[in-house]
C-alpha cells in the first residue's frame, strides 16, 4: 500500500471513515489490521487495576477520520454548533492529525481505492465505537451559580474483550481509555452521585403524571436536584433499550423510571436509591445480552 499526505477536500465524499465501505451509513468492512487495533486496545486494560488512557480526539478529528456524512454515536458539542460547516470542520480535523504524522492517506495496491492509514490506537478506538455489542451513556447536567449549566458525558462501547470508555467534553474534546467491564459501574456512579448523596434505599413510590405537578410533594423532592443524570443503553443486536434517570439531590439520590412510555397515562416509579443499588443500576446497564 503507497501512502501520501495529501487530504481530501470536503466536497470529494471521501472517505465514509476508516475500513471500506460503500456509503456514509452502509456497512463498513474492516481489514485484520483494523481487527488487531481494536484488540490491542482492549488487551492494554486485561492486567490493569484502573483505566488506561490510549488518545484523545477532538470532534473534527473524528469527524474527518469516521467520516463526516457518517452518523455519530455520541454527542459532537463543539462541532454541533457549527454544523453548517461540518465538511469543512472534518478537513481541519484530518490536516491536523496529517501533520501531527499519526494519519496518512493510503491507496490499495490491490484495488486501488483510498483510504486511511491510521496510528494502530486512534484505529483501534474508531473500530470499537463501531463494532460494539452494547453501547452505554451517562449524561450529567450539573447547574452552579459559577459556571451555569454543565453537562458532562460518558459513553461505553461493550465487547466480549473487555470495554472502551469515550469521555465527551463541554467543548468537544474526547478522551478514549480501556477498562475491564467490571470497572464501569464505579466509573458511571462517581459521575452520578458526585457528592455521594446514595445513602439508603427506599420502597419504591409509583406515581402519575400529576404527582410531578408544582406543589407535589414529590415535585419538590425532585426540584431539590443538584446533578440530574439520563442513563441509557441501547443493544446493537436486538435493539433493547434500558433508559432510567437519577436526581442527585441535596440529601438522596432518586431514580425515576417511565413503566411504559407509549402508554395514554404512564406510570412512574421512583425510589432512592442505596450506594449498592446505584452499582447494581450501573452494572445492569452496561450488560449486554448472551449469545
Amino acid at each position: 500500500m503507497t501512502e501520501t499526505t495529501t487530504a481530501p477536500g470536503p466536497d470529494q465524499g471521501f472517505p465514509y471513515g476508516v475500513g471500506r465501505s460503500s456509503g456514509p451509513d452502509a456497512p463498513i468492512e474492516y481489514s485484520r489490521y483494523d481487527v488487531a487495533s481494536a484488540l490491542a486496545v482492549l488487551e492494554r486494560s486485561q492486567e490493569a487495576e484502573e483505566p488506561q488512557e490510549i488518545v484523545s480526539l477532538s470532534d473534527e478529528q473524528l469527524l474527518g477520520l469516521d467520516g463526516h456524512l457518517r452518523t455519530q454515536p455520541v454527542a459532537l458539542p463543539w462541532a454541533e454548533e457549527h454544523e453548517e460547516q461540518r465538511a469543512l470542520l472534518a478537513t481541519a480535523g484530518v490536516r491536523s492529525l496529517l501533520a501531527a504524522g499519526t494519519v496518512a492517506v493510503g491507496e490499495d495496491e490491490r484495488t486501488g481505492e483510498r483510504r486511511w492509514l491510521v496510528e494502530p490506537a486512534i484505529d483501534g478506538v474508531l473500530v470499537l465505537r463501531r463494532t460494539a455489542r452494547l453501547i452505554a451513556s451517562a449524561e450529567t447536567q450539573v447547574r452552579s451559580e459559577e459556571a451555569g449549566l454543565q453537562t458532562h458525558r460518558l459513553y461505553y462501547f461493550v465487547h466480549p474483550e473487555g470495554v472502551l470508555e469515550e469521555e465527551v467534553t463541554g467543548s468537544g474534546l474526547h478522551h478514549f481509555r480501556s477498562l475491564r467491564q467490571e470497572a464501569v459501574p464505579a466509573r458511571i456512579a462517581h459521575l452520578v452521585d458526585q457528592d455521594q448523596v446514595a445513602s439508603g434505599p427506599t420502597e419504591p413510590v409509583v406515581l402519575q403524571d400529576a404527582d410531578l405537578r408544582e406543589g407535589a410533594s414529590m415535585a419538590q423532592r425532585l426540584a431539590d436536584a443538584r446533578a440530574i443524570t439520563i442513563l441509557s443503553s441501547l443493544s446493537t443486536r436486538s435493539d433493547a433499550v434500558k433508559q432510567l434517570m437519577l436526581y442527585a439531590t441535596s440529601s438522596e439520590l432518586l431514580a425515576q423510571q417511565v413503566d411504559d412510555p407509549e402508554a395514554e397515562a404512564p406510570e412512574i416509579t421512583v425510589k432512592g436509591l442505596s450506594r449498592e443499588e446505584l452499582l447494581g443500576l450501573a452494572a445492569w446497564l452496561v450488560e449486554a445480552e448472551e449469545g
